[in-house]
């Protein structure tokens, strides 16, 4: 016959029993249940883009890369990276700011350096905010101060005719030299 509604009394208990399903059968009830959900103005965006992903068709880069910032705003650093990688990854210079902060939160300094140093900036904000996260990975949790300082440096040279984010990129060495206690140079 006909359709029959199940309601579980966790959704944590639908997880489980639809991770026990064949890989194709529980992709098509994904997309089902995606469709379901997306007139609903109260459903919580992550767990339907968690739901899209994982049903294989993950839609709109624009759309994820919010999504992926909003998981980091909620620190789910997992979620995150999962999304800011459907949403283009290092190919993008905007998703791969999320990705590098994504597995920072992670405690993957050396795969989130990795995932900066590959980025390509396209704008004067970009340029300012892959040299800062960076640096920070570079001296903060890497201990390499000089590649730290050049890239800052590069950034400071790339930004010569942007006076504004020129200005954010600035206080950095400063604050690595108060850092390392070398005040005076630091003043």
């Amino acid at each position: 016959g006909g359709a029959e509604v199940v309601q579980v009394a966790h959704p944590l208990y639908g997880d489980v029993l639809a991770g026990s399903l064949p890989r194709l059968r529980r992709r098509g009830l994904l997309r089902d249940l995606v469709r379901a959900v997306a007139p609903l103005e109260r459903f919580d965006p992550l767990r339907r883009a968690t739901w899209q992903l994982e049903s294989g068709a993950p839609g709109d880069p624009a759309e994820l890369l919010g999504l992926a910032r909003e998981a980091l705003a909620r620190l789910d650093h997992r979620l995150a990276e999962r999304l800011a990688l459907a949403a283009g990854g290092t190919s993008r210079a905007d998703a791969g700011l999320v990705l590098g902060e994504a597995l920072a939160g992670q405690g993957r300094i050396e795969e989130s350096e990795a995932a900066l140093a590959e980025l390509r900036a396209v704008d004067p904000e970009q340029t300012a905010r892959v040299a800062i996260n960076r640096a920070s990975n570079l001296f903060l949790r890497l201990d390499r101060s000089a590649d730290a300082y050049a890239v800052l440096q590069a950034a400071d040279d790339d930004l010569a005719d942007h006076p504004t984010w020129r200005a954010e990129c600035r206080p950095g060495p400063a604050q690595m030299l108060m850092f390392s206690l070398r005040l005076p140079e630091a003043g």
